[in-house]
């Protein structure tokens, strides 16, 4: 019997804490037991006292080796210190201070595997790997029981998780370095140190996160994708993993809140744009696109826009690749995979849509998905990535989309960015920046973010809002001419810092 399974029998260990355990020994080559206690699976007095009563009833299977001597490079001290027996499938080393460097050369001369226990009347402690076959790893456990588990890993885990909401961060970064390991928040779109810990717990740290938030453990090579609900905390998290130097992992989560309160009325707009938006829910067909970077709010502002919509009038479907946040009365299809988008697509025109938002226009064919759908009497919102709301009309050319098809179906135009705002600590901005900022741009209320910030804010930063450009239907019906946005994003940032609303130094360089 092997140890692994001697524990379980015993009720020491979890059946799925050693499956847990092989797949990460398969992977990273290191012994069993200190996988074990390092992912807190199992104490080690536990662990102490079963490798006793073990070896004990298993290890007279072993015959002694002839002669120690045939191991190379042991000097008398260890020569003094060990016994090894050998059996068919692996050598056992009985001994006092042997470290993983000696165990390795015994192994490499054996060519076994090497079970060890540290001598202390043959009763202490062991460390070795059984021999294993291919593990497949199946966490049948959800994300709220998986962090409610008292090993460190988990609660640390938890501890990030609760501490990002508290201050409603919008990413969660866990990023192993050359000499350390960084946890990172992202507060109103900047990165903000949550804790620096010791470069060694990297490894069973993210075993542990990946476990939970069900990814699998045993792909180290390339990247991955996971999502997870935790129920209990109210989050909902999108992960993400990429292979970095060194053999390590980084991972970054996005947060959602489900619980957050979602519409048009809570994205801080000006009248005038809350307005813009309100006519577009009012459109009966065509396409309606919103531009942006990563991070600026699109998917936001699409569900704000779906949640005025008449869902008792309409029938409203969305494609998403994923579903980020469910909606009442709308119907949400995650496509799961961008390859399996013409699928959906076929399926959902015969559930007779009114509205249907596509999730990302991201190529040339979900570019004609979008306006093969528009040009037959829907409603299509969708995001797409542009510098401003007349550059989508760029980049839809770039996917392949004719000017005509543009110029029939595209009704509105919408770029987004989001602006920090800052806190009420906020200090005069120095002469010299203000003489050059009116010079530029004409006198202002000009104030600068107070980099040490107060009790109420992060760096002098408190919050963030909204804001747009928007070309409308009238201005796309004719591309001869290339429109002019209402309201461009850079006249908004200048008023916003006249107003003393943001910080002013920033649009010192507007292409920040």
């Amino acid at each position: 019997m092997k140890f692994g399974d001697y524990l379980v029998e015993r009720n020491l260990l979890d059946p799925q804490d050693l499956k847990h355990g092989l797949k990460i020994q398969k992977i990273f080559h290191r012994k069993i037991g200190r996988i074990l206690k390092e992912m807190g699976w199992l104490l080690n007095t536990d662990l102490d006292r079963a490798l006793t009563e073990y070896f004990r009833e298993f290890g007279r299977q072993f015959p002694k080796s002839p002669d120690l001597r045939s191991y190379e490079g042991l000097d008398a001290d260890e020569d003094g210190q060990l016994e090894i027996l050998e059996g068919k499938d692996c050598t056992l080393v009985f001994g006092r201070a042997v470290n993983d460097d000696l165990l390795e050369k015994i192994e490499d001369q054996s060519e076994k595997k090497v079970l060890y226990v540290y001598d202390r009347g043959k009763s202490d402690s062991h460390e070795g790997p059984d021999i294993v076959n291919h593990v497949s790893l199946l966490n049948k456990a959800g994300p709220d029981e998986n962090l409610r588990r008292g090993d460190p890993y988990s609660q640390f885990f938890r501890y990030c998780l609760e501490l990002a909401k508290t201050q409603n961060a919008s990413d969660l970064h866990f990023e192993p370095f050359h000499d350390r390991y960084l946890v990172r928040i992202r507060v109103h779109g900047e990165l903000q140190i949550v804790k620096e810990i010791d470069r060694s717990f990297a490894d069973p740290l993210t075993y542990r996160i990946k476990e939970i938030i069900n990814m699998d453990i045993a792909q180290v090579i390339d990247p991955q994708d996971s999502q997870a609900q935790f129920q209990e905390l109210a989050i909902s998290i999108r992960g993400s993993s990429v292979p970095v130097s060194g053999g390590s992992e980084k991972i970054v989560l996005r947060l959602l809140y489900p619980e957050a309160p979602i519409g048009l009325s809570t994205l801080g707009l000006s009248k005038d744009q809350d307005r813009c938006l309100r006519n577009i829910i009012e459109l009966e067909n065509g396409l309606i696109i919103i531009s942006g970077p990563t991070g600026s709010g699109k998917t936001t502002t699409l569900y704000s826009l779906l949640s005025e919509m008449d869902k008792v009038g309409k029938n409203i479907s969305t494609l998403e690749n994923p579903v980020e946040k469910s909606l009442s009365g709308i119907n949400q299809l995650d496509v799961g995979d961008f390859s399996n988008f013409p699928k959906f697509q076929r399926a959902l025109m015969r559930q007779d849509p009114d509205i249907v938002l596509l999730g990302e226009i991201r190529d040339k064919e979900t570019a004609d998905v979008g306006m093969k759908l528009a040009s037959s009497g829907h409603l299509v919102i969708s995001t797409i990535h542009a510098n401003g709301a007349v550059e989508v009309i760029d980049r839809l050319y770039q996917l392949g989309v004719s000017k005509d098809n543009i110029q029939e179906n595209l009704r509105a135009s919408i770029a987004q960015r989001l602006v920090r705002l800052i806190c009420s600590c906020s200090m005069p901005m120095d002469d010299k920046d203000i003489s050059l900022l009116e010079t530029r741009f004409g006198f202002g209320n000009y104030r600068a973010a107070n980099s040490s910030g107060c009790e109420k804010c992060s760096s002098g930063l408190a919050g963030r809002k909204a804001i747009i450009e928007y070309v409308g239907p009238i201005a796309l019906s004719n591309l001869k001419k290339r429109p002019e946005p209402v309201s461009k994003l850079s006249e908004q940032v200048i008023q916003l810092s006249k107003q003393g609303e943001i910080d002013a130094t920033r649009i010192l360089n507007l292409e920040e």
